[in-house]
């Protein structure tokens, strides 16, 4: 079970990935909804989740920087950059992890990163109503994410009040007998970027016998898009 949860944990960097104005903004195409441009990032406060999904105390801040464009396996892709304070109460990062973001000719947004010892291509966002994320088989592994639009909502940042388009991604991983899956769950403002993601996923250990609900709270706490 150990290995499911950090293969989800790394699916899970790959997921983060932000100026406002005081009117409400209608949801536009996913290249509006993921600012890229160098210099470009966003901070978030981590909170962990009760078995209910209801927020707790913070865990962590995660921070996310848009860096220089390169060609990266058949696309011309945004480097992003990801950086981790262990102790809520220090304004100190250091970097944990990158990936590489890309908008296709049909405003689809793909990530490349790390499934555990995976790489590849992979839609975050897609232009239909519903879309395949991920759907792959491995010798040892299982990986299946679905998006939906799941409408929008009102969302406030910095006291201005948008309109933010959900997504639901649905989960289901299975490596080595362990299984993990259920709803993960993202706010998007346009031209502002990822202002929310929710997740709460069970954990089956067919080996152990365990079941364990484990999830976060990740809040947009301040951004900068050019």
């Amino acid at each position: 079970m150990k290995h499911a949860v950090i293969v989800a944990m790394s699916v899970l960097v790959g997921l983060l990935l932000t100026g406002c104005k005081s009117e409400t903004t209608a949801p536009e195409i996913p290249a509006e909804l993921f600012p890229l441009k160098p210099g470009n990032y966003w901070v978030y406060a981590i909170y962990s989740v009760d078995t209910n999904g209801l927020r707790q105390q913070i865990r962590r801040y995660d921070s996310v920087v848009v860096g220089e464009m390169s060609r990266v396996a058949g696309r011309q892709a945004y480097h992003l950059y990801f950086f981790r304070s262990e102790d809520p109460n220090s304004d100190s990062y250091t970097l944990y992890d990158s990936a590489y973001a890309a908008i296709d000719a049909n405003n689809n947004l793909w990530m490349y990163g790390l499934f555990g010892k995976y790489l590849f291509w992979w839609k975050l966002l897609g232009s239909t109503p519903s879309w395949v994320v991920v759907d792959t088989t491995y010798p040892d592994a299982r990986i299946k994410i679905t998006g939906t639009r799941a409408g929008t909502e009102p969302y406030s940042v910095d006291g201005n009040t948008f309109t933010s388009q959900k997504f639901t991604h649905m989960w289901d991983l299975i490596m080595s007998g362990d299984r993990i899956g259920g709803p993960m769950t993202l706010w998007f403002v346009p031209k502002i970027g990822l202002v929310r993601r929710h997740y709460l996923f069970t954990l089956f250990s067919a080996r152990y016998g365990v079941v364990v609900r484990t999830g976060e709270d990740h809040v947009m706490l301040r951004y900068r898009v050019q």
